[in-house]
């Protein structure tokens, strides 16, 4: 199974059978399935809003819109897609508590994701801990390790 691991401003989306890790802190991840086409993707977005023009997927505006994109391409229908999301810890030092960038970076996802109509049935996003995701593409399991200051992890799996 082809392994791969997801930097900051990146996604993927497959057919093919995959497994797509990232680490997560105030970034977020948006995992985006299609049973029916047994396909899969995921993005890794630091901040909500592109505000340059570029288009970045470095930007969740942008990096959930092209994999909305991406997993057309692939043959999906917006009515099939189910979407996870995650990360959106508050581990900067910006923001006040109720607007930190984790939060801003959940918001985006949460409002585009309504707009295209496209359900949220897993998520694992806030606090204060960053995250290791595990995706695979055509089952669509995920696996989160959480990681807490200190050297203590928890691991647990949303289906």
């Amino acid at each position: 199974m082809k392994q791969v691991f997801l930097d900051q401003g990146r996604l993927y989306y497959s057919r093919d059978p995959s497994m797509v890790r990232t680490v997560l802190g105030s970034c977020v991840s948006v995992c985006l399935l299609d049973r029916h086409a047994r396909a899969g993707g995921m993005n890794h977005y630091v901040l909500p809003v592109c505000n340059d023009g570029s288009g970045s997927p470095r930007y969740g505006d942008a990096a959930i819109i092209r994999l909305i994109q991406a997993m057309h391409r692939l043959g999906c229908d917006c009515n099939d897609l189910r979407a996870k999301i995650f990360g959106g810890a508050a581990v900067l030092p910006y923001g006040v508590a109720e607007d930190t960038v984790g939060d801003r970076n959940v918001a985006i996802a949460e409002a585009l994701l309504d707009r295209y109509g496209i359900p949220i049935t897993a998520r694992c996003t806030g606090g204060d801990a960053g995250m290791i995701v595990r995706l695979h593409i055509t089952t669509g399991d995920v696996m989160v390790r959480c990681v807490t200051k200190s050297t203590e992890t928890t691991e647990y799996a949303l289906t």
